[in-house]
């Protein structure tokens, strides 16, 4: 077995305790995973501030990615998302139901007006949905 030295906590570790990574000589982090992890919780504000920062003034840049990656991937994520679809139908459907029964009528209603809006906006959009799936093919 392959250990590997902490050098946060000091501790020898198997190196499964370390993070993988692929810019490193050794191919995993030199912190293990507790102390990443003890790191991240201690700093978890000041992180998602970054990160919150980092989206806004890279916003446009991140949908261009999004978007190109979307397109170039649309065959593996459909095939990925029906996968998940059957092979959670069990918790999908229980996870509809636990809701309508902790929300009740509300629930139901709000799905009913969801629908409808749905519905208006494909109504209301379906030059560009004919488009969209002409450039789609």
């Amino acid at each position: 077995m392959d250990t590997k030295k902490c050098s946060k906590c000091g501790t020898t570790q198997n190196i499964s305790e370390f993070g993988k990574d692929s810019d490193k000589p050794g191919g995993h982090t030199s912190q293990c995973k507790e102390c990443r992890r003890k790191y991240y919780h201690k700093n978890k504000p000041k992180i998602s501030a970054y990160h919150r920062r980092y989206y806004d003034d890279h916003v446009e840049e991140i949908a261009a990615y999004h978007k190109t990656y979307h397109e170039k991937n649309k065959v593996r994520i459909s095939e990925y998302a029906k996968k998940y679809h059957d092979d959670n139908k069990g918790r999908i459907e229980e996870s509809r139901l636990t809701k309508e029964n902790a929300f009740g009528d509300e629930f139901l209603k709000q799905c009913e007006e969801d629908d409808q809006v749905l519905r208006k906006l494909r109504e209301e959009n379906e030059k560009k949905w004919a488009q969209y799936k002409i450039r789609a093919v």
